[in-house]
C-alpha cells in the first residue's frame, strides 16, 4: 500500500444503487459468459459492489468507477488527485484499467504546491483530436520525445482494445536527450508532490459515437449508456527522493523519507551548502560533476562564510588551496581578524613579518606613541604597505616603530622642533650641528639659496644648484611657479610588445591608487610589467617634475634617445649631459614606472598618486618647480628654457641646444615657418614654401611684397558667378591665360561655351549650362545644339523642337521620358496630311471624317477611300430606315424598298410611292414582278421552269431577290464561276470574296508578289499565326518588324539582341553580356533539365522576409512532402508569412534557367483560407553582384486545403521590383544581373488567416544542360545567351574571368564612376612568366623562369637577377661557382650583387665566402671540387690544441705525444693517463721497451725456410680422424670392411706424420735456445 492521499470527484453508487453493464459483453461477435448486468453502490453493506477511489492504490484487484453517462454527460469529465506527500522526482506513472476500455482524451498533470497544475503529457482518442482539442501536433506511434521538458499528445495509449484491462505507460525521463545525466530542465520538469488525471473524454464504441453526440445521454437507451464509465484498479508512480544529486539514499524516517546528504551538503533536499561550505554556489550534483561544496578559507579564525558572487567576480575570496576562485566571505572573525578570508589584522593590530595567517593570535597590538603617531593603527601586514610590519604612521618630526623618539633633522622629544640648517644646501651630516657649511654652489646662513646663475637646489646634486640650462643661449635663469595638476588613465604594459593591460581601481585601492593582479597581467604581458604614462604626461615637458614612490621611470624621445632614471639610489645620476636631458623634455613619447618587483602568483602591483607637475611662468603659486628653470631669452628667443622661437624666427635645422632663431622670409605673406624656413599660413593669396607662388585662381608676382601681389583670375570675369577656372597664369605677352577650364567652357580664359554647352559667360551672372535635349541627341556630334540660345540642332530618334521635346512632324508619343516617338499613321484617303497632333497622336480629318487616324465617315457620310473626304449618304427620305448607310454608300432600305439611296421597289415589291412599295403577287414566279406595275416576272439572273436555278456566273439564289452575281476577278481567280457562298476560286497569290486583291503575305495587285515576312519578327497584328502568313507594305513590301527585329523579311536580330521568337513581343531578346558585349546568338545543342531536391534534402529552412536564417523546428517529412508545423515555427520565428528557402543548388550563378520554368506544388490548412499572407508575394528572389536586388512574382492564392500545382516562368516580364513603388516588370538586364549571384530564392509557406499546416513537394527549377542529341522528349533550351565576350572575359553570359585575367576589386574603382553590374576583368600582372592568376585575388599561379611571388615579381629560391619580363631575367645560383655538375648546392638562396654578379646570402652551416666556396674554420674540404663536400673538423677536444683543422684534409694539430688524424691516439712510447698521453720513454721503461724492439727485431730475423711448421695440423687431423673411427665403429657389419681400409689408410697416414716431425726436431730446438738467450737478458733488465 502506499502513503500517498488519492481523490476524486466522482464515484459510481455515492448518490444511491445504479446499474453498470461491462461493454466487452455488448460487443457484436463476443461470447457472452455470465452476460448480466452488475450494481454499484457506495454504501452497499457488500464490498464488492463499491469501488472507492482508494482501491486505485491499495494493490489489490479491486478498482475504482466512475458513475456512467447515463446519469448525464456531465461524467465524461472527471478528476483524480493524488498527494505523494512531499516532492519526489517521478520517473514514470502507469495506469491500469479494470472492466472498462482506457479513457480515451484526458491530461496528465504535476504540482508542486497543489495549487499550479502544468501538463505533463495529453492524450487523445485520435491525432485529430490533438490538434483540435488541445492544439498540440500529435506524436505519431509509440511517444518520443525530442526535449527534456516536452509535453507531446499522443492517440497510441487511447485505443478502444483492449476493452478491458488495458494498461498506459508514460515515461517521464526515460527516452528524453539527458536521461543519462538530467539536466537542471529535466529535474524541475519531473519534480512533483500532487499528481492530477484530468479525465475529459470516454472511450465509445463508434456505432454509439453518434448517438451520444446528438443526444442526451439520459434520453438514449439505457442500454447503452450504463456500459460508458471509467474504471481504474492501479495507479503506479514510479521516483525518487529530490536530492539534487547529493545523496546516495533516502531511508524512510518515519512519516517521509529523508536525503542522507553528502558532498558537504545540507538541508531537507541537500539544496543548501552547510555551514562554512559556501566558498562556491550551491549547485545540484550530477553524474559527470559533483558540484561539492567547498569550505571557506578563515585561517580557522571563523565557523560559518556567505557566498557572494561580486566577490567571486572580482577573485578577492582565496580558497583552501590557495587560489582566487570562489566568493566565500567568512563571518565573524576571531583573535583580531578581518577580511574576506580573516587574513588581515583589525585596526590596532598587525601580523608580524612570517607570521602565517593561519597560527594562533597572529595579530599583535600596534602600541603606537601617543605623542608621536597620528593614530593607534600601524602596517598591518606585508601586502598592505611597503613599510615594516607594526610600523606606526608618525607625525612630522618624529620616528620609529612607535613614533617615540624625533626624526632626523629634529631634537627635543617628546616635543620635536626643526633644526635649520637645510640638508638640502649644505654638505653637513647633521641639520642640528653647527656651523652650517654650504655646498659649492649654495650661499646663505643656512645654506637654503643658490648662487647667481644657478637654480634648483636639490639634495641629491653634490653642488647643491644647477647651472642655467638655456639651451646655451642664455645664462639668467630661475626656478618656475607653477599648478600642480593630478592626472590618470595608466596602462600596464612591457617592454617587450604593444600589449597593454586595464588596471583595476579595487575596494582596498584609494581614491587615487591604481592596482592589478599578477595573474591577470602574466596572461597577456611578459616580466617585468612597468606603468605606462597617459598622453597628459607626454609631449612637450620641459617644465616638469614627477613626484612618484615607484622607482624606474623611462622617457623616450622621437630620436629614440632613452633616458634611465633611478630615484631610489641618491649616488646614481644621470648618465648623459643636460643638453641630452633637455632634449628628451622637448618631446617625451613614452613615460614608464616600474612596476613589478617579483613575479609571485598572488602579488599585486599598486601605484598611487603619480602627477606631473606642470610648471608656468603666468601663474604666482605658493609650490616652486624647483627642477624647471625660468629664463631670460635674448632677442628671437621664448619659452621657459629658450627652447622656442618667437613668432616671425625660426630654429635653423630644428637645433634646440645653441640653436640659432632666424628671422622667417616669407615675402611679407607669412609671419611663421618651420625649422626649415618653410612659411606657414601664406597670405594675400600667395602658397609655397616662401609665399613665393600666387594660389590656384589668382596670378602675379609674389615677391615684390605687397597684399596686391597676387591678383584673382578672371576667366573671362572676377567675379566669382563668372570664373570658371580653378587656375590660370601669366602668359609670354602678359596675357592671362586660364588653363583648367571648368566642364562646359572652352577659350583661352573660359569665354565661351564648349559643346552641348550654352550661354555666355561675358555676361555677369551667366554659365554655361548643358543642352537640354532631353537625351535625344548625340553628344558627341558637334554642335548638336546652339551654343548661345541652346536650341537642340540635330535631334534623333524622330523628334524636333528647341529642346528635342516632342516628336517631329509625322509621329506622336512622348519624347521626354519614355522617349518613345511613335509614326502618326494617318489615313492616307482620310487624313488631311501624314502630321498628327505631337502629343496625342490624333490625325487633321479631311470634311466629314473622324477618327484619331481619320479612318471613318461621320453619321450620314460614307466614301472614305475617295480621297475626297467623305461623302453624304442622300438617303431617301421615303424608303430609308435613317439617314446613315454603309462604306459603299448603300442605304438602310425599309421593308419593300431597295436601291443604294432606298429609292425603288425591291424585288417581290412594285409601285414605289411614300410609304413604300406594294408586293407581288406571283406564287409561281417565287413572287417576283415587274417594279413599276406588278406584272409577275422570274427574279434577277435566275431561270428554269419555277425561276429556281441561278444563271451562268450568277450564286446566292434568293426566291425574292434572284441570284447575285459573282464578279470574279478574271486576272485573280482561276474560274468565273463563284460557289454557293459567293467565294470565287482564287490563285494561290489572290485573295477577297472576288479574287480582286492580293492574298495575306502578297502585294502590288494586280502582280501580287510574296512578301515573305518572317512570322517571328513581324508585328503580331500583321499577321495570320494560324496560317502563319505575314503582310507587308503594298508598294515597297517592307514587313513590319518587331522593335528588336530588322531585315526586309523581318527575319534577323537587331545588333545587341538574339533568339528570334514569335512568342516574345519584341521579337528577339536583349543580349545581357554583363555589359561587356553586344553580340551574342542563341546557345545551341542545350536542353532543359530540372534541377530539383537531392534525397539527403528531405526538410527544408522555413524563414520569413525579417529572418532568412530561419529554423527547421516543426518542419517534417512525409512521404514527398515537406511540410511544417505552425504551431512550432512560431515558437522561433516572429513574423509571418513564412517562407519555404530553396537549399544551394538553387543559388548561385543561375543564368542558364533564363527561359526555363521553377515548378513546385503547395497546400495549405488554416482556419481561414482569406487572410493578409494572400496579398504577400509568392515567390521572392534576391541576387546580384554589385548591387543586390530583391524581384517578386505575384500569383493568386491556393485554395485552402487543396494541393495546386504552380509553373512560373523564369523571364523577366512575369517579374516585379520588390518594395518599389513602380509596377513596372524588371527589366532584362536587372533580372539577368539577378540569375547571374542568386542569394536565396523563397516560396510563400504561409496563406490564410490562422494557419496550422503548410505543404511543398516536387520543386524543380529547369536549366540549361550541354547533351549530344536532343531526342523526342527532351525540350530544347531556347533564349540562353552566347556572348561574343572582349579580351579577358569567359563565360556563356562573359561572368568569368578568362586566363590570363582576374576580378578588379571594389576599393579600386573611382567613386565617380557608375557601379557596373559585375566587376571588371584586368589581365594579370605576372611580369611575362606566367600567364594565369588567381581569379579572385590576381595572385599569379605556376611561375615560370624560376620566378616567384604574387606576381612573378621576385626570383625562386635558388636564383637570382632583377626581373624585368625576359625569360633570362633568374639565373641559377651556383654555390660555389663550380657546382652546376654536383647534386649538392651548399646555399639554396642567393641575392644580386651589383649588375650581373650574385652573392649565396644562405650558405650552410661549414660554408663561407661570396659564393660558399670554402669550408669555415672548424671544418675542411674542398667544396669547388667534383662531389666535394664541408665536413666538421672531429678532433679529439683532450688530444688536439683546438677543435680547428686542416681546412683541406681534416688533420687536427695534436698535442705533444698525440697522434692520429684525429688526434685521438697516443704517440709510441707514450701511454693515456686520465685523457692524457704521458711519455714512457724514461730510464727504466725505455730500456725495457728498447729491448723488445730488438726482440722482436731478432724474432723476424730467424731464417725459418726448412723448417716444417705442419706437425701440429697434423696432430689435429689425426685426433678427429680417430673420433670419426670411434663413430663408425658403432655401424652395422654391412661398413666393416670399409672400416679396416679406412683403419690402414690411417695408420700410413699416421706413420707418415711422425716421420715429418722427427726430421723437424732439430730446428726446433735450435730456435728455443736463441730465443731463451733473449728472454735472459730481457728479465736481467
Amino acid at each position: 500500500r502506499s502513503n500517498a492521499h488519492i481523490t476524486t470527484n466522482a464515484t459510481c453508487g455515492e448518490k444511491g444503487p445504479e446499474m453498470f453493464c461491462k461493454l466487452v459483453e455488448h460487443v457484436p461477435g463476443r461470447p457472452l459468459r455470465n452476460a448480466q448486468c452488475r450494481v454499484c453502490d457506495n454504501n452497499s453493506p457488500n464490498p464488492k459492489e463499491q469501488h472507492p477511489i482508494s482501491n486505485a492504490i491499495d494493490g489489490t484487484n479491486n478498482w475504482w468507477q466512475s458513475p456512467s453517462i447515463q446519469n448525464g454527460r456531465e461524467y465524461h469529465w472527471v478528476t483524480i488527485t493524488l498527494d505523494l506527500r512531499q516532492v519526489f522526482q517521478v520517473a514514470y506513472v502507469i495506469i491500469k484499467s479494470a472492466n472498462a476500455p482506457r479513457p480515451g482524451n484526458w491530461i496528465l498533470e504535476r504540482s508542486v504546491d497543489g495549487t499550479e497544475f502544468t501538463p505533463w503529457q495529453y492524450y487523445a482518442i485520435s491525432d485529430t483530436e490533438c490538434l483540435t482539442r488541445y492544439n498540440i501536433t500529435p506524436r505519431l506511434g509509440p511517444p518520443t520525445y525530442k526535449r527534456d521538458d516536452e509535453v507531446i499528445c499522443t492517440s497510441y495509449y487511447s485505443r478502444l482494445v483492449p476493452l478491458e484491462h488495458g494498461e498506459i505507460h508514460t515515461s517521464l525521463i526515460n527516452g528524453r536527450p539527458s536521461a543519462d545525466d538530467p539536466s537542471p530542465k529535466l529535474l524541475e520538469f519531473t519534480s512533483a508532490r500532487y499528481i492530477r488525471l484530468r479525465l475529459q473524454r470516454i472511450r465509445t464504441l463508434n456505432a454509439d459515437l453518434m448517438t451520444l453526440s446528438h443526444h442526451d445521454p439520459k434520453d438514449v437507451d439505457p442500454i447503452v449508456t450504463r456500459r460508458y464509465y471509467y474504471s481504474i484498479k492501479d495507479v503506479s508512480i514510479g521516483g525518487m527522493c529530490i536530492c539534487y544529486g547529493h545523496a546516495r539514499s533516502c531511508p524512510l524516517d518515519e512519516t517521509k523519507l529523508q536525503c542522507q546528504c553528502e558532498h558537504n551538503t545540507c538541508g531537507e533536499s541537500c539544496n543548501e551548502c552547510c555551514p562554512g561550505y559556501h566558498q562556491k554556489p550551491w549547485r545540484p550534483g550530477t553524474i559527470s560533476a559533483g558540484n561539492t561544496c567547498e569550505k571557506c578559507n578563515c585561517h580557522n579564525k571563523a565557523q560559518d562564510c556567505y557566498y557572494s558572487q561580486s566577490v567571486a567576480d572580482q577573485n578577492r575570496s582565496i580558497n583552501i588551496h590557495g587560489q582566487y576562485i570562489g566568493g566565500g566571505v567568512c563571518i565573524n572573525c576571531t583573535q583580531h581578524t578581518t577580511g574576506i578570508n580573516c587574513e588581515i589584522c583589525a585596526d590596532g593590530y598587525y601580523r608580524p613579518h612570517k607570521v602565517s595567517p593561519y597560527e594562533d593570535n597572529p595579530c599583535h597590538p600596534c602600541d603606537c606613541d601617543v605623542f608621536g603617531s597620528l593614530s593607534s593603527s600601524c602596517t598591518k601586514d606585508d601586502d598592505h604597505s611597503d613599510l615594516h610590519q607594526g610600523q606606526c604612521e608618525c607625525r612630522e618630526g618624529y620616528s620609529g616603530e612607535k613614533c617615540d623618539r624625533c626624526a632626523f633633522g629634529y631634537r627635543g622629544y617628546p616635543k620635536c622642533v626643526h633644526c635649520n640648517c637645510s640638508m638640502v644646501g649644505s654638505i653637513s651630516d647633521d641639520p642640528c650641528t653647527e656651523p652650517c657649511l654650504c655646498k659649492e654652489n649654495v650661499e646663505g646662513e643656512n645654506c637654503d639659496r643658490c648662487k647667481a646663475g644657478f637654480y634648483n637646489l636639490q639634495e641629491r646634486n653634490p653642488q647643491g644648484c644647477t647651472e642655467c640650462f638655456c639651451f646655451g643661449v642664455s645664462d639668467v635663469c630661475d626656478s618656475l611657479a607653477w599648478p600642480v595638476l593630478d592626472m590618470g588613465r595608466w596602462l600596464v604594459t612591457d617592454l617587450y610588445s604593444p600589449n597593454t593591460v586595464q588596471p583595476q581601481q579595487g575596494q582596498l585601492d584609494g581614491s587615487h591608487q591604481i592596482s592589478i593582479n599578477n595573474t591577470v597581467a602574466m596572461k597577456i604581458l611578459k616580466p617585468t610589467y612597468y606603468w605606462s604614462a597617459p598622453e597628459p604626461y607626454l609631449g612637450n615637458k620641459v617644465s616638469f617634475q614627477i613626484k612618484r614612490t615607484a622607482s624606474i621611470f623611462l622617457l623616450y624621445n622621437l630620436c629614440n634617445l632613452s633616458i634611465l632614471y633611478c630615484c631610489k639610489n641618491p649616488l646614481l645620476h644621470f648618465n648623459i649631459i643636460p643638453s641630452e636631458l633637455m632634449s628628451v623634455l622637448v618631446n617625451v613619447t613614452h613615460l614608464l614606472i616600474r612596476a613589478s618587483y617579483n613575479i609571485a602568483k598572488r602579488a599585486v602591483y599598486r601605484l598611487d598618486s603619480v602627477t606631473l607637475d606642470s610648471a608656468s611662468a603666468n601663474v604666482i603659486e605658493l609650490s616652486s618647480a624647483a627642477d624647471v628653470e625660468h629664463c631670460e631669452c635674448p632677442q628671437g628667443y621664448t619659452g621657459i628654457s629658450c627652447e622656442s622661437c618667437l613668432p616671425g624666427y625660426y630654429r635653423v635645422d630644428g637645433i634646440l641646444f645653441g640653436g640659432i632663431c632666424q628671422p622667417c622670409e616669407c615675402n611679407g605673406h607669412a609671419n611663421e615657418c618651420d625649422i626649415y624656413g618653410v612659411c606657414f599660413a601664406c597670405q594675400h593669396n600667395t602658397t609655397g614654401p616662401f609665399c613665393d607662388q600666387c594660389l590656384p585662381g589668382f596670378y602675379g608676382t609674389p615677391s615684390r611684397g605687397t597684399p596686391g601681389d597676387c591678383q584673382p583670375c578672371a576667366c573671362p570675369l572676377r567675379t566669382n558667378k563668372n570664373n570658371f577656372s580653378s587656375t590660370c597664369h601669366l602668359g609670354k605677352g602678359g596675357d592671362v591665360i586660364c588653363d583648367k577650364c571648368w566642364p562646359g567652357y572652352a577659350g583661352s580664359q573660359c569665354e565661351r561655351c564648349a559643346n552641348g554647352y550654352y550661354g555666355n559667360p561675358l555676361v555677369p551672372g551667366q554659365t554655361c549650362v548643358p543642352c537640354d535635349c532631353n537625351g535625344n541627341v548625340d553628344p558627341l556630334e558637334d554642335g548638336h545644339c546652339d551654343a548661345v540660345t541652346g536650341e537642340c540642332l540635330k535631334c534623333v530618334g524622330s523628334t524636333m523642337g528647341h529642346h528635342c521635346e516632342k516628336c517631329a512632324d509625322g509621329y506622336y508619343g512622348d519624347a521626354v521620358i519614355t522617349k518613345r516617338c511613335h509614326v502618326c499613321e494617318c489615313h492616307l484617303n482620310g487624313s488631311l496630311s501624314s502630321i498628327c497632333h505631337h502629343e496625342t497622336g490624333f490625325c487633321y480629318c479631311k470634311p466629314n471624317v473622324t477618327g484619331q487616324r481619320c479612318d471613318k465617315c461621320l453619321n450620314g457620310y460614307y466614301g472614305l477611300n475617295t480621297g475626297l473626304g467623305c461623302l453624304p449618304c442622300s438617303c431617301s427620305p421615303s424608303g430609308s430606315v435613317s439617314e446613315d448607310c454603309n462604306d459603299e454608300g448603300q442605304c438602310h432600305c425599309v421593308l419593300g424598298v431597295a436601291g443604294e439611296k432606298c429609292d425603288r421597289c425591291a424585288q417581290g415589291f412594285h409601285t414605289f410611292q411614300d410609304g413604300g412599295c406594294t408586293p407581288c403577287n406571283c406564287p409561281h414566279t417565287q413572287n417576283n414582278c415587274d417594279a413599276d406595275y406588278g406584272q409577275c416576272i422570274c427574279p434577277p439572273h435566275t431561270e428554269g421552269p419555277k425561276c429556281e436555278f441561278c444563271k451562268e456566273n450568277y450564286w446566292g439564289h434568293d426566291s425574292e431577290l434572284g441570284c447575285k452575281a459573282c464578279n470574279c476577278s478574271a486576272v485573280g481567280s482561276a474560274s468565273l464561276q463563284c460557289d454557293l457562298t459567293g467565294q470565287c476560286q482564287c490563285k494561290s497569290e489572290f485573295g477577297g470574296k472576288d479574287c480582286s486583291r492580293c492574298a495575306l503575305g502578297y502585294r502590288d495587285y494586280p502582280d501580287c508578289v510574296s512578301c515573305d515576312c518572317e512570322l517571328s519578327g513581324t508585328k503580331a497584328d500583321q499577321c495570320e499565326e494560324g496560317q502563319g502568313i505575314c503582310s507587308c507594305e503594298e508598294e515597297t513590301g517592307i514587313c513590319a518588324c518587331k522593335e528588336n527585329v530588322f531585315g526586309l523579311h523581318c527575319s534577323e536580330c537587331k545588333t545587341g539582341t538574339f533568339a528570334l521568337q514569335a512568342s516574345n513581343p519584341v521579337g528577339c531578346t536583349p543580349c545581357f553580356c554583363f555589359g561587356m558585349s553586344e553580340f551574342c546568338s542563341e546557345l545551341e545543342n542545350h536542353a532543359r533539365i530540372p534541377v530539383t531536391l537531392t534525397p539527403d534534402q528531405s526538410i527544408l529552412h522555413v524563414v520569413s522576409q525579417s529572418n532568412l536564417t530561419g529554423t527547421k523546428e516543426g518542419v517534417f517529412s512525409q512521404f514527398h512532402d515537406v511540410l511544417l508545423d505552425a504551431a512550432t515555427v512560431r515558437q522561433h520565428l516572429n513574423t509571418e508569412p513564412f517562407y519555404w528557402r530553396l537549399p544551394d543548388q538553387f543559388q548561385g550563378d543561375q543564368l542558364m534557367a533564363y527561359g526555363g520554368k521553377l515548378k513546385y506544388t503547395v497546400a495549405f490548412y488554416a482556419l481561414d483560407g482569406f487572410g493578409t499572407s494572400n496579398f504577400e508575394p509568392q515567390i521572392l528572389i534576391k541576387g546580384g553582384h554589385t548591387s543586390k536586388l530583391v524581384i517578386y512574382v505575384d500569383i493568386p492564392a491556393p485554395e485552402n486545403g487543396v494541393r495546386h500545382h504552380q509553373e512560373v516562368e523564369i523571364k523577366e516580364h512575369f517579374w516585379k521590383y520588390f518594395n518599389s513603388v513602380s509596377d513596372q516588370p524588371v527589366s532584362h538586364s536587372d533580372f539577368m544581373s539577378v540569375l547571374s549571384n542568386v542569394e536565396y530564392v523563397l516560396i510563400k509557406a504561409s496563406y490564410g488567416q490562422g494557419l496550422q499546416q503548410s505543404r511543398i513537394a516536387n520543386i524543380s527549377m529547369e536549366i540549361g544542360m550541354k547533351v549530344e542529341d536532343i531526342h523526342l522528349g527532351i525540350e530544347r533550351a531556347h533564349l540562353i545567351e552566347q556572348c561574343e565576350c572582349p579580351p579577358g572575359y569567359a563565360g556563356f553570359s562573359c561572368q568569368s574571368c578568362a586566363p590570363g585575367y582576374y576580378r578588379k576589386k571594389h576599393a579600386d574603382l573611382n567613386v565617380k564612376e557608375p557601379r557596373p553590374l559585375l566587376m571588371p576583368c584586368i589581365p594579370c600582372q605576372c611580369n611575362n612568366h606566367s600567364e594565369i592568376c588567381d581569379l579572385e585575388t590576381g595572385k599569379c599561379v605556376n611561375c615560370r623562369d624560376n620566378t616567384t611571388g604574387d606576381h612573378c615579381g621576385v626570383c625562386a629560391p635558388g636564383y637570382y637577377g632583377k626581373v624585368l619580363g625576359s625569360v633570362r631575367d633568374c639565373s641559377l645560383c651556383a654555390c660555389p661557382r663550380l657546382s652546376n655538375s654536383n647534386e649538392i648546392v651548399f646555399s639554396p638562396t642567393c641575392v644580386l650583387k651589383d649588375v650581373d654578379d650574385y652573392h649565396c646570402n644562405a650558405c650552410l652551416t661549414g660554408y663561407e665566402g661570396q659564393y660558399c666556396e670554402r669550408c669555415s674554420l672548424g671544418y675542411y674540404g674542398d667544396p669547388e671540387a667534383p662531389g666535394g663536400s664541408c665536413q666538421q673538423c672531429q678532433c679529439n677536444p683532450d688530444g688536439s690544441v683546438h677543435n680547428n683543422c686542416d681546412h683541406i684534409t681534416g688533420k687536427c694539430i695534436c698535442k705533444q705525444g698525440v697522434a692520429g688524424q684525429l688526434c685521438d691516439e697516443c704517440e709510441p712510447r707514450y701511454i693515456l693517463v686520465e685523457n692524457e698521453c704521458l711519455s714512457c720513454n724514461d730510464d727504466c721503461t725505455g730500456v725495457l721497451l728498447d729491448d723488445l724492439v730488438n726482440l722482436d727485431k731478432a724474432i723476424f730475423s730467424v731464417n725459418l725456410t726448412d723448417v716444417v711448421l705442419a706437425a701440429y695440423g697434423r696432430l689435429s687431423e689425426l685426433e678427429n680422424t680417430t673420433k670419426q673411427l670411434k663413430v663408425m665403429y658403432k655401424h652395422t657389419n654391412l661398413i666393416m670392411e670399409q672400416t679396416r681400409k679406412a683403419k690402414a689408410a690411417t695408420e700410413l697416414q699416421l706413420a707418415s706424420g711422425i716421420d715429418d716431425l722427427l726430421r723437424s726436431l732439430p730446428a726446433l730446438m735450435s730456435m728455443k735456445k736463441s730465443m731463451k738467450i733473449y728472454f735472459h737478458r730481457f728479465h736481467r733488465h
